[in-house]
Formats: structure tokens, sequence, C-alpha cells
């Protein structure tokens, strides 16, 4: 048998290992989507440019909606937040989205917004409004949480969320896990844009994995506890 030290190393090591895996792909993953979205909602911007026709629009929409991994629905909004056209729905109904924060704060930049999640008016069903302002339209992407995080790759007793720079949680598996709001001030996470250490998390010894984004504003986390101490969120 390995020394108690030895095998706390072993086991750490072994850990880190595979938290570091799993924040990788989460990286890639999210990053895929986001990619995929930004991408068309530029395409469409510019295809308004060109074709006053609203079906034309709508079933140009409607398609790149279908064939983008996490995606929703796409709308299009006027320049005073008036919804104009929407993937989901022809004849689209014109309702006023400009309170919506996602629209005010892109009315301010030409770059991607990842909004704060929010809960459908009529589905009840959380999403995540990505904006992004061309010419005089503003286009959303509206994409399910859940497709920013691999599920397929997660092991049983892991921990992973995709975070804001402010720390809010954009997504994170399993999804009933309540990531603590002061997540961002883990000395572990504050101290680099990536790394792997060990800390007390979710009231376990953890190892802990991190990597921000170089493309998008995310921070991407993965954690397991070590063994003997793991009782990492699922099992609270």
């Amino acid at each position: 048998m390995l020394p108690a030290a030895q095998a706390q190393d072993v086991n750490f090591a072994n850990a880190a290992a595979q938290v570091r895996t799993h924040t990788l792909i989460n990286k890639l993953t999210a990053e895929n989507v986001l990619v995929g979205a930004d991408f068309a909602l530029d395409t469409i911007g510019h295809a308004i440019k060109t074709t006053s026709n609203a079906r034309v629009i709508h079933e140009q929409m409607a398609g790149m909606a279908h064939r983008l991994n996490g995606v929703r629905a796409i709308l299009v909004l006027s320049k005073d937040g008036i919804l104009q056209h929407d993937s989901y729905r022809f004849p689209v109904r014109e309702i006023d989205l400009s309170d919506r924060p996602y629209f005010k704060a892109s009315q301010k930049t030409s770059s991607l917004i990842l909004g704060d999640i929010s809960l459908g008016r009529t589905s009840g069903v959380p999403f995540l409004p990505l904006a992004k302002r061309v010419g005089e339209h503003t286009l959303v992407a509206i994409v399910s949480p859940h497709f920013l995080i691999s599920q397929q790759t997660q092991c049983e007793d892991c921990v992973s969320a995709i975070i804001r720079p402010n720390g809010k949680v954009i997504a994170s598996f399993p999804p009933a896990t309540e990531i603590p709001l002061d997540i961002l001030s883990l000395p572990v996470i504050n101290r680099a844009s990536e790394g792997i250490d060990r800390a007390d998390f979710l009231h376990s010894d953890t190892a802990i994995a991190w990597k921000q984004s170089e493309a998008y504003p995310i921070i991407v986390m993965s954690a397991r506890g070590l063994t003997g101490s793991a009782r990492v969120g699922i099992y609270d």
C-alpha cells in the first residue's frame, strides 16, 4: 500500500487530470455554440440588407436556427427594439423588447453580447440570449444553456460550470447544482487565466480546473471532490 501522503498525491493527480480534460472539452463545446451563433447573426444581419421579403427572411432564419447546435430560435429587432422577424413564428407578432438588458447592451457595441439567463415569457424555459447589432438591427440567438457543457464526457461526481467574468453562472452540470455566488473569489481562480489547483469547494477537498476563453467573456471550470472527502454539490 502507498503511504497516506503519497496516496493523496496520486488521488489529486488523477482528479486534476480528469477535471482539466473536462474543462478543455467544455471550453471547446461552449465556444462552438457561441461561434456558430455569432456567425449566424452576422449572416442574417447582412442578408436583411439585401431583401425586404419577410417570408424569405423567416425561412433563412428558421433554416439557420435548425442547423445550429443549441439555438432554439433567432430574432431580429428594429433599432427601437421591436420584434420584426422570428425564426419560430410567421407572421411575426410585433413585441416591444426594448427593455431587455441584452438589447440595451447591444446598442453600445458591435460585438456579441452574452446576456443573463432569462425565462421565456410564454414557455417558462430558461434561455441564454446572445445579441449582436448589425447595422440598424439587433439580432438575438435564443440558446439553451445546457448545450454549452458536454454532458457526454462528465463523470458522475464532477461539477462543471460556465461563468461570466462578473461571477454569474451561465450553465452548470449537474443542472441542479448551485454554484456559489462568490465562486470567482476563490484565490485559485482569481490568480491566472487558467490553471489547476486544490481548493475547498462545495464543502469538499476538491481538485478544480479553470480556463478563460480567449474569444468570449466566459470562464469554464470543473471540479471533483477527492476520495474520502467528496461530497461535491450533488450529494448535499
